[in-house]
């Protein structure tokens, strides 16, 4: 049996696995965002929205960072190089380790000042806010830490049990927000943070513990190449760029809604984000199954199947939102009306804005992986972040 064909199968079942934990986690994911608005109200989920897409900001490295762990991890597997590998683990863990602290200084001193002079709130929500910054803080720390791990499972391609720990996270999240019926409604807003908070560290525990269990010949140790550290802290350099323009493009663009025009509007837009996202990993799941063949046979030197992989990513990426989205641009109003009991002003016209941006991202995606695995990545980021 061929090497393609064995990938080729690997893939397929891949894809179908992360197929079915997409129409689970999609479901459950807009059903919990309905009970989560309900239970809340509009007001105080327009809140943790602007403190969550805070949170991201300060983490804005966050995303070269997660690109970076997943080309290096993988593109060393692909190299067959088992020292190569550990150096890259354990570089990986380092590296992430200096940003659990730099975003935490970040987010003691940088971040409370915005909660406490620039955010808009009600000021008698003043301490409800701060406790749900502390607890998006401490879930965006723990989302940080868990990146090098993430990237193992991807790389080794264990997608069954990538999609078996994000399908009992999604579940959890299920279960909190059904617990919000059962509490008083001036704590719902506190105890979702901490809820939430909780759902991390759960989440963060289960991929250390698997990783520890299924490669035991990877360990992290204090001892890192420094030729590695630098290659890899250099990627990611240029990887800022594009992800920073992302980070003020999505999560920045909260801030200023709220700035200008107050929770509402930022509850409005942050429905509509649910929606994207929900399609957007919809894709991304299927991607998800191609991306490690992309950066493993670039790794091998085999060119032309690098090629052929990326084009078919893009194209039938395209074809499947495609069939997702057209519903969706046209039937917004009732789509909304039916999943919400109360639909934001605007909310309809960011939902389209959105879905349209979803479909541009899903064929260049692939491509973005492709640049990746070469190395070199400044000029794709200086276009993409420049523009």
């Amino acid at each position: 049996m061929s090497q393609s064909h064995i990938n080729s199968k690997r893939i397929a079942k891949n894809s179908f696995v992360l197929y079915l934990r997409m129409l689970f986690q999609m479901f459950v994911f807009l059903y919990t965002s309905r009970v989560v608005v309900k239970m809340l109200g509009i007001e105080n989920y327009g809140i943790y929205d602007v403190v969550a897409s805070f949170v991201v900001m300060l983490s804005f490295l966050n995303n070269s960072l997660t690109a970076c762990s997943q080309r290096f991890i993988t593109y060393a597997l692909g190299k067959r190089d088992e020292q190569y590998l550990q150096d890259v683990y354990s570089a990986s863990i380092m590296i992430h380790l200096m940003m659990v602290l730099l975003v935490f200084l970040f987010g003691e001193t940088i971040g409370l000042w915005y909660v406490m002079e620039v955010m808009v709130y009600p000021p008698e929500k003043f301490w409800e806010v701060m406790m749900v910054y502390q607890c998006s803080l401490f879930s965006g720390l723990l989302l940080i830490i868990s990146i090098p791990y993430n990237a193992t499972i991807i790389a080794y391609e264990r997608l069954n049990v990538f999609a078996l720990i994000t399908v009992a996270d999604t579940v959890m999240k299920l279960l909190v927000a059904s617990a919000l019926y059962f509490i008083t409604i001036e704590w719902r807003l506190v105890s979702y943070g901490i809820m939430l908070a909780a759902v991390a560290l759960i989440t963060r525990l289960s991929y250390s513990i698997y990783c520890k269990r299924a490669f035991p010949s990877l360990h992290f140790t204090f001892k890192n190449n420094p030729t590695i550290i630098r290659e890899m802290i250099s990627f990611s350099g240029w990887s800022t760029l594009g992800n920073t323009s992302i980070a003020m493009n999505t999560q920045g663009l909260n801030l200023v809604l709220n700035y200008f025009f107050g929770p509402a509007l930022n509850a409005a837009r942050g429905l509509a984000f649910q929606i994207q996202m929900a399609v957007s990993q919809f894709i991304a799941s299927f991607q998800m199954a191609i991306n490690p063949q992309i950066t493993k046979t670039y790794a091998l030197g085999d060119i032309s199947t690098t090629n052929m992989l990326v084009l078919r990513s893009s194209r039938l990426s395209f074809m499947l939102i495609l069939l997702m989205v057209v519903p969706l641009l046209v039937e917004a109003p009732v789509v909304l009306q039916v999943w919400l009991d109360r639909v934001p002003e605007h909310s309809v016209s960011i939902v389209r804005l959105l879905l349209l941006v979803s479909m541009v991202d899903a064929v260049a995606n692939p491509i973005m992986v492709a640049a990746a695995a070469t190395g070199r990545v400044k000029k794709y980021h200086i276009c993409v972040g420049g523009t």
